[in-house]
């Protein structure tokens, strides 16, 4: 199963992006869908000072877990974790159609800006960008300022986004896709495997870059690598791998060994 990722993104608090968030959770949730979402907080924490999750934490716990009659929560202790949006999509179930993630503007997934003026979106990263929505669309003056090839959506017209989303979704996971072309999928390209898996002829899981496990010993003992190292090691090697000769196209294992002495 392949979960596509979309960033709903702004320049400050209070533009509307958690609206947006609610409506594309909502519409999609209505299609039958399994959604996850992620929000950036900027500074600060959500849990309670002095409660006990709290106290857990400050004593040392690298993680904490709660659970209600309805609901279960892990609070992970992010000074050892990096501050990325992979972070928090390792922890997620696999099993999700979409993630929406609110934040995280410089990210490479494609976006929702949600803005007030053109001026907004002066730092973001505009690469993959699915829809302007916001108090913008009401003001035409500052529509006109924006050099970009985007459709313009109104804050409350979710289905709307929701059918831009789908529409997009090859386009979504072609971006998620390492893109290396390494062939061991069995097909040329990373975008004819993106074609096959949306026409139900491929699964997603042909792209052994993104799907193989990656196990690193060092002198006799096993690393434990989170998932977006596993990722980075992955891409990395598949990168070099790609550009030797005498490699087969269809790999099923790669076993590397480095002397340092």
């Amino acid at each position: 199963m392949f979960t596509y990722i979309v960033c709903v993104v702004g320049p400050k608090r209070n533009v509307g992006k958690t609206t947006v968030v609610e409506g594309l959770v909502k519409n999609l949730t209505e299609k039958g869908l399994r959604i996850g979402t992620v929000k950036h907080i900027h500074g600060g924490t959500f849990d309670t000072p002095k409660k006990d999750t709290w106290k857990h934490i400050t004593a040392g716990a690298s993680a904490t877990g709660v659970i209600t009659d309805s609901e279960l929560l892990t609070i992970w202790n992010s000074s050892e974790l990096p501050i990325i949006p992979e972070t928090a999509l390792d922890k997620l179930p696999k099993n999700l159609d979409y993630v929406i993630i609110e934040g995280f503007r410089h990210s490479k997934y494609p976006k929702i800006i949600v803005a007030d003026a053109a001026e907004d979106l002066e730092n973001i990263n505009l690469e993959n960008l699915i829809a302007v929505s916001g108090r913008i669309v009401e003001k035409p003056e500052e529509l006109k300022k924006l050099d970009l090839d985007a459709p313009v959506v109104k804050i409350n017209e979710s289905e709307k986004l929701v059918n831009l989303l789908e529409s997009r979704a090859q386009t979504i996971f072609v971006n998620q896709l390492p893109g290396i072309d390494c062939k061991s999928c069995g097909y040329d390209t990373c975008e004819d495997l993106a074609k096959a898996v949306r026409a139900g002829e491929a699964d997603v899981r042909q792209c052994i870059t993104m799907f193989t496990k990656v196990d690193l010993t060092i002198d006799g003992k096993n690393i434990v690598m989170k998932g977006f190292v596993q990722d980075l090691f992955r891409a990395v090697v598949m990168g070099v791998i790609k550009e030797l000769k005498e490699v087969p196209e269809k790999i099923r294992e790669i076993d590397l060994q480095i002397q340092l002495e």
